[in-house]
């Protein structure tokens, strides 16, 4: 039988831990809300989580999932038939290390598997903590630059099709090039 002070003090316990983890987060450049009325065990394991991706490592994305990216060559050197294989395996790869694949549903093989390969496995990630995941949905919120705009629903809810393209061709003249999203 646990005794009513018992559970107080324990209680008090986790409350005094969680104004150090708080301190510590804030001290981090983190921001934490003031008052809480979240029961202090759960908040507790809340604050230690955030502590734990705060102070995580990171590394390219490459190293976390333990692959050599030259074993992923561009997919303009790959059949069609090497080239869904070495997708699935990336993407299974990618699913062993909790990385969720999401980029637009219908987007080309060739595209997913470009954007894959040379840019998401160099980036930046943090070492996710035990049981975290990680979205990869290629979205960085700027449609007309986008690799996937041309493949996404969610674009044409913030931009008309005359607008998306009006906007390309403004950089394009500004960037005297090719726009991202343009015939890829």
């Amino acid at each position: 039988m646990i005794n009513f002070n018992d559970e107080h003090r324990e209680e008090e316990k986790s409350e005094q831990e969680n104004a150090l983890l708080k301190a510590k987060i804030v001290q981090k450049d983190g921001y934490i809300q003031a008052h809480s009325d979240i029961n202090p065990k759960i908040e507790n394991q809340f604050l230690k989580n955030v502590l734990a991706f705060e102070e995580a490592e990171e590394k390219h994305v490459y190293e976390i999932l333990g692959v050599n990216p030259n074993d992923f060559p561009p997919a303009s050197c790959l059949s069609d038939e090497e080239l869904r294989l070495k997708f699935e395996l990336l993407i299974q790869i990618m699913s062993e290390h909790n990385f969720i694949y999401e980029l637009a549903e219908n987007l080309p093989i060739s595209v997913a598997y470009r954007y894959l390969t040379e840019e998401f496995l160099y980036e930046f990630e943090t070492v996710l903590p035990d049981g975290c995941v990680c979205h990869v949905h290629g979205c960085g919120g700027d449609c007309p630059g986008c690799f996937q705009a041309d493949y996404c629903e969610i674009k044409d809810e913030i931009w008309s099709k005359e607008d998306l393209e009006a906007e390309r061709l403004k950089r394009q003249r500004k960037n005297g090039g090719s726009v991202k999203g343009e015939g890829e």
